[in-house]
């Protein structure tokens, strides 16, 4: 709402204006929660790279998976955090466990509500090498070594790319501070762009110019999983 009424007050400096923007509050806050759960996302790829390496020390000890899934899951919330967002999940795997479902069916379930292709192909691996009785301890290996891989990709091109991010950043403010700066020097230049047609139809085209940029821009930037 705030951004709403930011853009509200540069682009058409009315009320009906500051209404019409509350329009976008919804996209708005649509964007904002996609760049959340990319965050998520992004946590819940590192948290599960550490639980299969935690599964694999209870494999090599000579566990079952399934016995291996329950032995670990105090000790890798403790270290991992409870409120961490991978929690609530291994918790609902061991409460189907402790039901007798069988533990491909429980990943393969959550890697389809995740939504991360890690633990899809993870899980996808996981059936066949238990059905076949292929070695597990190599396909532990092989998942943190693809996860691995893929998280130095995305860290090294972040990296890379973080100082164009935060140009495009500042970019996206230098419209806001070029209209307060000629506002206050010469007052009542904006003027004829504010309530006539005229002026609306000149910054809605504005407008309309700046959001795609802005989006174009996170778009370009934007390394996702």
């Amino acid at each position: 709402m705030a951004a709403a009424g930011l853009l509200g007050y540069f682009f058409y400096r009315s009320m009906i204006g500051f209404a019409v923007m509350l329009l976008t509050v919804p996209l708005l806050y649509l964007w904002q929660q996609n760049e959340y759960l990319e965050r998520v996302k992004m946590q819940i790829t590192l948290g599960f790279r550490e639980w299969l390496t935690y599964m694999k020390s209870e494999l090599q000890a000579g566990y079952s998976p399934e016995q291996a899934v329950l032995r670990v899951q105090g000790p890798f919330c403790s270290y991992i955090g409870e409120k961490h967002p991978l929690c609530p999940a291994l918790f609902k795997i061991t409460t189907g466990l402790h039901l007798h479902q069988p533990l491909e069916k429980l990943l393969t379930e959550y890697g389809a509500d995740s939504g991360i292709s890690y633990i899809a192909g993870f899980a996808r691996t996981f059936s066949i090498v238990k059905q076949r009785g292929g070695s597990m301890s190599e396909t532990l290996d092989g998942s943190i070594r693809l996860i691995c891989e893929r998280i130095e990709t995305i860290q090294e091109i972040e990296s890379m790319i973080s100082a164009k991010k935060m140009e495009h950043k500042f970019m996206c403010l230098i419209p806001f501070g070029i209209l307060l700066f000629v506002g206050w020097t010469a007052q009542g230049y904006f003027d004829p762009l504010y309530h006539n047609l005229t002026g609306i139809a000149v910054m809605t085209g504005a407008l309309a110019v700046y959001l795609v940029s802005v989006v174009l821009g996170e778009r370009i930037t934007k390394v996702g999983l």
